[in-house]
């Protein structure tokens, strides 16, 4: 499962990470496991009345989480400043959420190499 594998790299490999370059393949299936656990969180905490273990799972990988936005940002050649965007209602959303699914510049870039996954063309 490509899900698992991109999330194990970065929650293992990439833990705090904010240098280099995140292609496609690893910041989208990041994001899918990273979703799919929450839900999964939250599901079973619903019986239970508490939103700990989400609040936990959400602390624990905000690092991670952080560092492969940032990553995002560096492949398609903008700072991971640029993540302040977010902070600005409905209108930073969008703005970053089109850039997280732009390619990636071809190519090394400021930021350093293209991704592997990029090469590779997955």
């Amino acid at each position: 499962m490509q899900a698992v594998r991109w999330f194990r790299t970065v929650v293992t490999e990439h833990y705090s990470d904010f240098e280099g370059r995140a292609g496609l393949a690893e910041f989208w299936w990041y994001w899918v496991a990273f979703s799919v656990i929450d839900l999964a969180l939250a599901v079973l905490e619903s019986p239970m009345h508490t939103r700990i273990p989400t609040a936990l799972f959400a602390i624990g990988l905000f690092p991670p989480t952080v560092g492969v936005w940032a990553r995002r940002l560096h492949d398609i050649g903008k700072s991971g400043w640029w993540l302040l965007v977010g902070l600005v209602p409905l209108v930073g959303g969008i703005l970053l959420v089109s850039w997280f699914a732009r390619p990636g510049t071809s190519g090394p870039n400021e930021f350093g190499p293209e991704p592997k996954e990029s090469a590779r063309g997955t």
